[in-house]
């Protein structure tokens, strides 16, 4: 460390700063974590289900074949 007088005590500062910024950041994520749970990939089991993943074949189809609105079942380019 440098000879400063000053430089101990900016050195404790800088680190009790670090510590509780890296203390404060995990306590936010731990209560952001136990606020939002997770959501599961295939959980809801519902056939009306708008989550794509639980899709099967005939709801692709169906979707897919949907005529598009105002364009008179044409796509435009």
């Amino acid at each position: 460390m440098s000879s400063s007088p000053h430089s101990r005590r900016l050195a404790v500062m800088t680190m009790s700063a670090i510590a509780l910024a890296v203390g404060g950041m995990y306590a936010v994520g731990r209560q952001t974590k136990a606020e939002e749970q997770p959501k599961p990939a295939y959980g809801n089991s519902s056939p009306n289900s708008k989550d794509p993943a639980q899709a099967n074949s005939s709801t692709v189809r169906e979707t897919m074949h949907k005529p598009v609105s105002g364009s008179g079942g044409m796509l435009k380019p």
